[in-house]
């Protein structure tokens, strides 16, 4: 098996054998040869599975040189925002045999590497069979690999073939639509038939809801839009310049911090700028509210954005912010009346309100920097209606779990990126 004469192929003393995921296939370094796109000629004992994570597509009824459009559904912002964005490599079979696809054949994709929902184009290069024995035959068979963290991916809800991208058209004069009616999305269903009907096409079907609208702009924001941009002329030169273009472009963002000279982790770098994110959290069902996070998407677009209105000779890194964590260790002694095991429920969420007032009010805005004081919480704590006092009162703060507490009298942010935050739960024991 491991020459590539077509002799040592045509002996059929020693057949060997590759057992797959879902097939078999013989396996010999001749049959390598016949194919240019395989590089490796050599036959290993077990098959080789280079990716971490594969997905694995069929469409029947395709044929080679055929073009295809696929509906991606994920969901948005399941990736890990805090993992390296990963390149995915897809690739067709081949007479059992994977053929990468270039930019030919991978015409277009609006999914941003599966981070987001959208299509993705392909053409089906002629080298694509249908009598594969690895994978069910009568298929042609596409596959999306990723070498590193699958979790750098958002989780699919589904795949749909043949789809293509709309656009609401506003009519104009007396029949024109209400502008207001972009504030809700277009359920799915919506959408049942073409204006005019067209021939070969049996059914449509939106099995999604619409996404992308915008309301129309007010006039204060007419105003502030103008006004900024004639001061960054959509280049980021310096740090204001960047913060106002990302919040132009991204509404889903509540807040952006640039930090010259600095790269994650060392604040000091020359040539490297490094952005600070926060999400808007007002009607979103953020899955920590007290550590809001942008989703690995539109960290993605921010730093594409920044890369081509930015400087050529900055790197920029996009990321979301550091929360430190704080948290208090105390035995308390509540009033007469006041039950322990119910009030120390109420005092930790009063506490969790108190440390971080804006993951419960929108009126309250999230900063960056700012310093706590044992002193000021321990009078918060007394002036609560259900509280005597307060005995052995210990001031932690931590970024990593596992991390040495000490004792402070005052906690501040360690690090630039850092934002304080209040700890899940706190250690709350009865004075006795």
């Amino acid at each position: 098996m491991a020459s590539t004469e077509k002799s040592a192929f045509a002996n059929n003393e020693i057949i060997f054998y590759h057992l797959t995921y879902f097939g078999q296939m013989r396996e010999h370094a001749y049959q390598r040869t016949l194919f240019d796109h395989i590089t490796d000629k050599s036959v290993t004992l077990m098959p080789r599975y280079s990716a971490s994570g594969e997905l694995l597509i069929g469409i029947e009824k395709l044929k080679a040189g055929d073009s295809i459009s696929l509906l991606f559904q994920v969901a948005e912002g399941s990736a890990d925002p805090d993992l390296t964005q990963e390149n995915l490599t897809w690739a067709v079979l081949c007479d059992n045999y994977w053929k990468k696809l270039g930019p030919d054949e991978l015409i277009s994709d609006s999914t941003n590497q599966l981070l987001t929902s959208g299509l993705i184009k392909f053409v089906i290069p002629n080298e694509a069979t249908h009598t594969n024995t690895i994978l069910p035959a009568d298929y042609i068979w596409l596959k999306a690999a990723v070498a590193g963290e699958v979790n750098a991916l958002s989780q699919l809800i589904r795949v749909v073939a043949n789809a293509i991208e709309v656009e609401f058209v506003s009519s104009s004069g007396i029949h024109s639509n209400d502008p207001n009616h972009l504030a809700t999305p277009l359920t799915a269903g919506s959408i049942t038939k073409f204006k005019s009907n067209i021939s070969g096409v049996k059914k449509v079907e939106q099995p999604y809801a619409s996404f992308g609208a915008k309301m129309v702009e007010s006039d204060v924001a007419f105003r502030t839009r103008v006004s900024e941009r004639l001061r960054h002329k959509e280049r980021a030169v310096t740090a204001w310049d960047s913060e106002r273009i990302i919040l132009e472009n991204y509404p889903a963002i509540h807040k952006v911090k640039c930090i010259p000279h600095a790269k994650p982790g060392h604040w000091l770098t020359p040539g490297n700028v490094t952005i600070i994110v926060v999400p808007n959290l007002i009607n979103k069902n953020a899955i920590d509210p007290l550590q809001p996070r942008v989703d690995s998407n539109t960290l993605s677009e921010v730093l594409k954005l920044l890369q081509r209105q930015g400087g050529m000779q900055v790197k920029y890194h996009v990321q979301n912010p550091s929360y430190q964590k704080v948290r208090l260790d105390f035995a308390v002694k509540f009033k007469t009346g006041f039950e322990f095991n119910y009030y120390r429920h109420q005092l930790n969420a009063a506490l969790l309100e108190y440390l971080s007032p804006w993951a419960y009010y929108s009126t309250k805005d999230i900063s960056f920097g700012g310093r706590l004081y044992r002193s000021v919480i321990v009078d918060f704590i007394e002036e609560l209606e259900y509280v005597d006092y307060v005995s052995d009162f210990k001031l932690y703060s931590y970024v990593t779990p596992g991390e040495s507490l000490v004792d402070s009298s005052e906690v501040f942010p360690r690090s630039p990126d850092a934002i304080l935050v209040s700890d899940a739960s706190h250690v709350i024991t009865e004075y006795k």
